[in-house]
């Protein structure tokens, strides 16, 4: 790519159309509110675009457009970094927002980075990814633009700047070792969207960050901001939990206790928390709760399984009495 060329950007809208009587077209107002739930992502190429080059990403979704533009340069690794930024919302043709990006408190620069889709994880090194989405958490609300930013480490640390379109403050969440992605989920109105990310209080813990087993979260937003709905969907802390299992149960997986830690976690969210410590149990008594990476440090010798028990209770997975009433029932892994 020239190095004066431009990126253009299209987006990729992930939105349903929605089931309820489509207003007057002399409604306007009508029309606003019966905007269906979803979400949109622009496409670039924030790892492999020239240095010095105009950076510009576009999305749209219903009647609102966020354009990110600025000029890329290099963060010491890779042209990643957003210099002059300005984010621009505009609905319906009149401009509401007109912000400056600025670098999170986590950062000393604006460096960006993917936000995925759901589409964009099933694909490997997908490098047309964007950093900016728009997404309406229920129908007729309010989209809100989010910009997906980092400090440039190997896997850390990732904050989304949350830019409502009507005008409202910016909020930054940040999210750790574990950049968030958008998925829809089902509930009572249909399909919405989340951006799913994990409990970074679990990186390191009983393993290495690849070994680690942070269990899911999932995030909304609404009127109070960033607001934590994982417990709203417990089919996917079920499914979090049985990948954690079938790691745990991996024979070429070496590091085990992590994923131990991720898949009790999520039992214990969903309600199973007597069966998967009776699991982790049996582990113990066939004497299989070691890490073959570092068999010395996490072994049971070392208090492995009172670790974890005093860990996962102390951040609120799991209940106080855990392990007390645990049956010696059959293993989830039978």
């Amino acid at each position: 790519m020239p190095a004066a060329a431009v990126v253009l950007i299209a987006g990729c809208a992930q939105q349903r159309t929605s089931t309820r009587d489509t207003p007057p077209a002399s409604s306007p107002a009508s029309a606003s509110a019966l905007a269906p739930a979803g979400y949109a992502c622009a496409t670039a190429r924030v790892f492999t675009q020239p240095v010095d080059a105009p950076e510009r990403q576009q999305v749209t979704l219903g009647d609102t457009t966020a354009v990110l533009t600025g000029t890329s340069a290099s963060d010491g690794v890779e042209p990643s970094e957003l210099r002059g930024g300005i984010l621009t919302i505009t609905q319906s043709g009149r401009t509401t927002v007109t912000l400056p990006v600025t670098a999170p408190v986590t950062s000393p620069m604006v460096d960006l980075f993917i936000l995925q889709t759901q589409t964009g994880r099933s694909k490997v090194d997908d490098e047309t990814a964007g950093s900016l989405c728009l997404a309406r958490f229920s129908d007729g609300a309010a989209p809100v633009a989010f910009l997906a930013l980092t400090t440039g480490g190997a896997h850390c640390c990732f904050t989304v700047r949350a830019v409502p379109a009507d005008g409202g403050p910016a909020v930054d969440h940040d999210f750790g070792n574990y950049a968030p992605w958008f998925r829809e989920v089902s509930s009572g109105a249909g399909q919405l969207p989340v951006l799913v990310s994990a409990d970074n209080a679990f990186a390191f813990q009983f393993a290495s960050f690849a070994g680690s087993g942070p269990p899911v979260q999932l995030f909304s937003w609404g009127a109070s901001g960033f607001t934590d709905v994982t417990r709203r969907h417990l089919d996917i802390v079920r499914e979090d939990a049985q990948s954690y299992l079938a790691s745990y149960n991996d024979p070429t997986e070496p590091e085990k206790l992590g994923f131990l830690a991720g898949y009790l976690a999520d039992e214990c969210v969903v309600g199973d928390a007597t069966s998967a410590w009776s699991f982790i149990d049996q582990q113990r008594q066939l004497g299989r709760l070691v890490d073959l990476v570092t068999p010395t440090e996490y072994a049971v010798a070392t208090g492995y399984e009172p670790a974890l028990r005093q860990f996962v209770v102390a951040h609120g997975y799991c209940p106080d009495d855990l392990g007390e009433t645990a049956s010696q029932g059959s293993s989830p892994a039978e």
